[in-house]
C-alpha cells in the first residue's frame, strides 16, 4: 500500500480526481443558482405585468372611493392560486381593500414602507407598485405571489444538473486519468523498468515515438544506454586483448589497483605460481605465502602498503620507489 501511495498512477489520480471534484461542485453551484434566477425572474417578469394591469384597474375604484369595486378587482385577483395576498390602501395609507393572508412575509410592512417595487423572498415575492391618475397619488396595491410552484420545478432542475454533474465529472476524471496514465505514467514506468534492467546489466531501450518531454526524455535514456553499453563493449574488449597479451607472456604477472590491490588480471604463468584466486587475496599473502604475519619482512611489507594506500599526491611517486625487489615464497 504503501509503495502504492508513492507511486506517480497513485498521485495523478488523487489530484485529477480533486480537481475534477471542485471543479464539478463549483459547476454545480453555478448552474443551481443560474436556474433559481432564471425561474424567479420568469415569475417576477410574469407578475409585474399583473401589477401594471391590476394597478391601472385599481384607478377607478380609488378615485371614486369605491371600496367595493376595489374589493371585486382582488377577489378576481386571487382566485389565482398563485396569490397568497393582496392589499390596496389609500394615498392616505387607510386600508381601502385586502384579500389573503401575511402571515409569513417578514418584508412585506419595509416593502410598503420603502415603496420597494419587487421583493423576493425564498417562497414568496412581494410587489408594491402605486396607483396614479395622471399627476396625483390614489394610493398603492401589493400583491405578495407563491414560489411554490417555482420551487418544485427548481428543486427537479438541480437534481438534473447534480445528476449530470456527477456523470461528467466521473467520465471527465477517467478520461484525464486514462489520457495521463498512457501519455506520462506507463512511459516513465517502463523507463524505470529499462532503467533496472540496465542496473543489473542488461541491454535495454524505450519507444521514443512523438515531440514532448516525455519522448525527449526516452531518446536521451536510449542515447546513454547506447553510450554505456558501447563503453562495456570497449572495456570487454580491452579486457580481452589485456588477457591475450597476459596469456601469452613467460613472466609471472599481475596487474593491480591505484592502492595495490590485485584486479583478477594475470598471466597464465602469475597463476601457475599465485594460484586462480588472485583477485581475492592481499599482494602481501601471495608474495609472503607461508610466512607468519610478524616475521619482519613481511610486517614491513604489509607497512609500506598502508602507506602507499594512505599517501596521495607526488610524494606517492617516492614511497612506490621503495617498494622490495625481491620476496620469499
Amino acid at each position: 500500500m504503501l509503495a502504492r501511495a508513492r507511486s506517480v498512477g497513485f498521485k495523478v489520480f488523487v489530484g485529477v480526481t480533486l480537481i475534477v471534484a471542485i471543479s464539478t461542485a463549483f459547476l454545480v453551484w453555478f448552474l443551481t443558482a443560474r436556474e433559481r434566477e432564471r425561474i424567479t425572474q420568469t415569475k417576477v417578469q410574469a407578475g409585474s405585468m399583473v401589477m401594471e394591469v391590476l394597478s391601472k384597474s385599481l384607478v377607478a375604484p380609488l378615485d371614486f372611493e369605491d371600496a367595493d369595486a376595489a374589493k371585486a378587482e382582488l377577489d378576481d385577483l386571487r382566485a389565482s392560486a398563485h396569490v397568497l395576498y393582496a392589499q390596496v390602501h389609500s394615498a392616505t395609507g387607510e386600508r381601502v381593500a385586502e384579500v389573503g393572508d401575511p402571515a409569513g412575509t417578514p418584508s412585506l410592512q419595509l416593502a410598503i414602507d420603502k415603496q420597494w417595487p419587487t421583493t423576493v423572498e425564498t417562497d414568496r415575492v412581494v410587489f408594491v407598485r402605486p396607483i396614479r391618475k395622471g399627476e396625483r397619488d390614489l394610493g398603492a396595491v401589493i400583491v405578495i405571489l407563491s414560489l411554490e410552484a417555482e420551487n418544485r420545478l427548481f428543486a427537479e432542475s438541480r437534481t438534473l444538473i447534480l445528476q449530470w454533474g456527477l456523470v461528467l465529472g466521473f467520465a471527465s476524471a477517467l478520461l484525464l486519468v486514462l489520457f495521463i496514465q498512457r501519455g506520462v505514467v506507463s512511459p516513465l514506468r517502463t523507463l524505470a523498468d529499462a532503467v533496472k534492467k540496465v542496473e543489473d546489466g542488461a541491454d535495454a531501450s524505450v519507444p521514443a515515438a512523438g515531440h514532448d518531454e516525455v519522448a525527449a526524455l526516452a531518446r536521451a535514456f536510449n542515447a546513454m544506454s547506447a553510450a554505456v553499453r558501447d563503453r562495456e563493449d570497449r572495456l570487454r574488449d580491452a579486457r580481452e586483448r589485456v588477457e591475450h597479451l597476459l596469456d601469452h607472456m613467460r613472466q609471472a604477472i599481475l596487474v593491480l589497483d591505484e592502492d595495490l590491490k590485485p584486479t583478477g588480471f594475470a598471466s597464465k604463468a602469475a597463476l601457475a605460481l599465485f594460484g586462480t584466486a588472485v583477485d581475492d587475496t592481499s599482494l602481501d599473502e601471495l608474495l609472503f605465502t607461508g610466512l607468519p604475519g610478524w616475521q619482519a619482512e613481511r610486517q614491513a611489507f604489509s607497512e609500506w602498503l598502508a602507506l602507499v594506500a594512505a599517501i596521495r599526491g607526488p610524494d606517492r611517486e617516492d614511497v612506490l620507489a621503495l617498494a622490495p625487489k625481491e620476496s620469499r615464497r
